[in-house]
């Protein structure tokens, strides 16, 4: 979004055969870079994030021990990422308008269901192989390639082969509870705000959302 607003053609592969993928509870924090990089590049000018005023955390019996002012600004994973998409290669995806085209700006290429094969340089050149969709396969140069393609990184696998991926000892769950599934005594306890929980070998970390 950034390049392709200075004038950069960019192309993204991705994974997953859909662009319109599911959030999977994913609730982010949207910090200070996250807010400098969106009011630099954002053109949907729409909201994205809350900004919950209180943090609370509970004891292991769910009772309230501590209230705090909060400084945090909250995002979910669809509202980020599809304020992005609109932005990059202008994906219809009903979280608001798509920003019009700017005369500068580079093309935009968005691959789903595209997964990167290989990454070889060789005469001066960046050359990129990839695989999609039944079997079909190409390839294409480029200037620059960024990999971000998770903790399964395939890119990475293909230019560090001897780092490997660990276990570190924890793991982490995510989801979703609509507030109608919520008892009324559990919501004595949450309000719009964090809230946090520290149990035996534990933490519990819980975000409610009102409407953007």
């Amino acid at each position: 979004m950034a390049l392709k607003q200075q004038g950069y053609n960019v192309r993204i592969l991705e994974r997953s055969s859909t662009s319109l993928v599911s959030t999977q509870g994913a609730g982010l924090n949207a910090g200070p870079d996250v807010q400098r990089f969106m009011r630099e590049f954002d053109r949907t000018g729409l909201p994205y994030s809350l900004h919950p005023h209180t943090a609370q955390i509970l004891n292991s019996s769910g009772t309230v021990t501590r209230t705090m002012e909060s400084d945090q600004w909250s995002t979910d994973w669809s509202s980020l990422y599809y304020r992005l998409r609109a932005n990059f290669d202008g994906l219809e995806s009903g979280y608001g308008e798509v920003p019009p085209k700017t005369p500068g700006d580079g093309r935009a290429l968005y691959m789903d269901g595209h997964s990167v094969s290989g990454v070889q340089y060789e005469h001066n050149t960046l050359s990129v192989q990839f695989h999609g969709p039944e079997g079909s396969a190409g390839s294409f140069d480029a200037d620059l390639v960024i990999a971000a393609d998770g903790p399964s990184s395939t890119v990475r696998q293909i230019l560090a082969p001897e780092v490997e991926r660990k276990y570190v000892g924890y793991c982490g769950w995510r989801g979703t509870v609509l507030e109608d599934k919520v008892s009324d005594e559990a919501k004595k306890v949450f309000n719009e705000g964090v809230t946090a929980c520290t149990i035996e070998r534990s933490l519990f970390i819980s975000l409610v959302f009102g409407p953007l």
